[in-house]
C-alpha cells in the first residue's frame, strides 16, 4: 500500500502506473488535506462524500505538474522540533524542606515556583542556602 506522500512522489515519476485506484482511494483524504496547502479552492471542490478517489487523484497528478515542474516544496511543511529538555538543576533536599516547613507549602507549590518564577526562585533558593550553610 502506498502512503499519500508515495503517491504525490509518482506524480513525476514512472512508477505511476503501478499506484492502483484503490490506494488512490484510500489515500484521497490526505492527498487532498496536502494538496489544499496551496490550492484551497480547489481541495474545497472536492470535499463531497460521493466522489470518486481515483479521479481526484488523476486530477491533482495533472493539476500540479501543469503547475510546478517537479515536486513542490510546500509539500514539504516543516514541523516544529521540540526543544531539548534543560538539564534540571538540583536543589539540596535540606533546602527545600526548609522553605517547605518555613513558608508551609507543599512539593506541588515548590515545582510550580520552579516553573514559573525560575529566576526569581533560584534568587531565594541561593538566600536561604547562604543561611542555612
Amino acid at each position: 500500500m502506498n502512503n499519500p506522500f508515495d503517491i504525490i512522489k509518482s506524480f513525476y515519476s514512472k512508477s505511476w502506473d503501478k499506484i492502483n485506484d484503490r490506494d488512490k482511494a484510500r489515500n484521497l483524504f490526505m492527498v487532498n488535506r496536502i494538496c489544499s496547502i496551496a490550492y484551497p479552492l480547489q481541495a474545497n471542490s472536492f470535499n463531497n462524500i460521493k466522489i470518486q478517489g481515483e479521479k481526484v487523484i488523476d486530477f491533482w497528478k495533472i493539476f500540479i505538474r501543469h503547475h510546478n515542474k517537479s515536486v513542490p516544496s510546500w509539500i514539504w511543511t516543516k514541523t516544529v522540533k521540540k526543544e531539548k529538555e534543560k538539564e534540571k538543576k538540583q536543589y539540596k533536599e535540606e533546602v527545600i524542606n526548609f522553605i517547605k516547613e518555613k513558608y508551609d507549602i507543599s512539593n506541588r507549590e515548590i515545582e510550580e515556583l520552579k516553573n514559573f518564577f525560575p529566576s526569581k526562585f533560584n534568587a531565594f533558593y541561593k538566600e536561604i542556602e547562604t543561611l542555612i550553610s
